[in-house]
């Protein structure tokens, strides 16, 4: 349980990252 705290973290903030990257930059 210790090392699944940071693991699902650290994929929460590389989704923020990537919602705010294609927010910024819109593909369509």
């Amino acid at each position: 349980m210790l090392f699944v705290s940071p693991l699902v973290h650290f994929v929460l903030l590389r989704c923020n990252l990537y919602l705010f990257s294609q927010a910024r930059h819109p593909i369509k």
